[in-house]
């Protein structure tokens, strides 16, 4: 058992954690509402600021991990930490490209590791590599929200066909 004052800074630590991501959440619907409105560089200026909210919230990611270094004891009620499915959907890009724009399940599975690890920049967004089993979980999930947003469409035979959407994502630089 913990002692009680552990357990309030653990309750403080996730509830700055749950405060962040609201606050990127209501951030990015901010932007959108302003794309809808035709006013792109206030727009551009709100995505910058969650972007920026993000960075924050990986290091914020760190202290929650050395927090529990130094009391000895996972969190209670910590889960492991998850990767947004949005941010899996540049390397699923990428490793389509890198297919020749069109691939099977099976084959983005198989590619999508060496897609990541070829690139220096997606290894830090990520920050903990993903196994073998979470990618295949994601690239699974992203599929239909991919193929929503335009970023892929479905070809003959099950295999996905990255859109020209999909190719701009891909040439991303900032991973």
């Amino acid at each position: 058992m913990r002692p009680l004052g552990f357990r309030q800074v653990d309750r403080s630590l996730r509830a700055v954690e749950k405060q962040l991501r609201s606050a990127v959440r209501g951030v990015n619907q901010h932007a959108s509402k302003l794309v809808a409105k035709g006013k792109y560089e206030e727009a551009q200026a709100a995505v910058a600021l969650a972007q920026a909210a993000l960075r924050f919230q990986d290091r914020f990611e760190s202290v929650i991990l050395e927090w529990q270094a130094s009391s000895g004891m996972p969190m209670s009620g910590a889960k492991a930490a998850k990767v947004p499915l949005w941010r899996c959907y540049v390397v699923i890009a990428r490793t389509l490209k890198g297919l020749g724009g069109e691939a099977t399940l099976r084959d983005v599975i198989a590619n999508v590791e060496a897609t990541v690890s070829a690139d220096p920049a997606i290894q830090a967004s990520f920050g903990t590599s993903l196994t073998a089993a979470e990618w295949k979980r994601a690239v699974e999930r992203a599929r239909s929200p991919m193929k929503l947003h335009g970023y892929i469409e479905a070809a003959a035979q099950g295999r996905w066909k990255l859109t020209k959407l999909g190719r701009d994502l891909a040439d991303r630089q900032d991973g």
